[in-house]
């Protein structure tokens, strides 16, 4: 099946290109945290919160500008971190 392609078009030429491992497009800085956060459903559903109002984010130090305070299908959102 190939790729959904996004609704608007990146800003960036190397769209896709962290998908291959090790890779990382020039000026990019790749960021992998990992941290068990509990089991269960109301573990789940208090992460998937905290995913979709920026707040997991903001709480790593990850500064976001976004269109919305929660994330809906199709946002925009950017880090103030240069590419």
């Amino acid at each position: 099946m190939p790729p959904i392609e996004p609704p608007n078009p990146f800003t960036y030429a190397d769209v896709g290109a962290t998908r291959k491992p090790g890779f990382c497009p020039p000026d990019f800085h790749p960021l992998h945290v990992r941290t068990r956060i509990g089991e269960g459903e109301p573990v789940f559903r208090r992460a998937s919160e905290a995913v979709l109002t920026w707040e997991m984010h903001r709480a790593m130090g990850v500064g976001i500008d976004a269109t919305a305070d929660r994330a809906p299908p199709r946002s925009m959102s950017r880090s103030p971190w240069p590419a």
